[in-house]
């Protein structure tokens, strides 16, 4: 793991070599794999379920979509920077769903 210089301090470069081959950096990975999914997996078709979970899936499917497409996702890399616009676009979401279900 030393490389060079003092041994009392450690290179960004070393650290670097030590986290990529931890535990830690693997379970961060797998869990960035898996919220990368998150979203998608809640439109792809209920195949092989019952009659409810289609119904279920044919009302919810139009509005995870429309949120989907139009809320950046914030908890993906280098996309944090979104995250005031995503909180604004949630908030305009939720006022916008609320007039429609009062005035129907």
């Amino acid at each position: 793991m030393y490389q060079s210089g003092s041994r009392e301090e450690i290179t960004f470069a070393e650290f670097e070599d030590w986290y990529e081959k931890s535990i830690l950096y693997e379970r961060q990975k797998k869990a960035i794999e898996e919220d990368m999914e998150g979203v998608w997996e809640s439109l792809k078709p209920p195949f092989g379920k019952g009659f409810l979970t289609w119904l279920q899936y044919v009302i919810i499917f139009p509005l995870v979509l429309v949120l989907a497409l139009t809320i950046p996702d914030v908890r993906r890399p280098g996309m944090g920077k979104w995250c005031y616009v995503a909180f604004i676009l949630s908030i305009l979401w939720i006022g916008g769903f609320s007039y429609l279900m009062v005035t129907w």
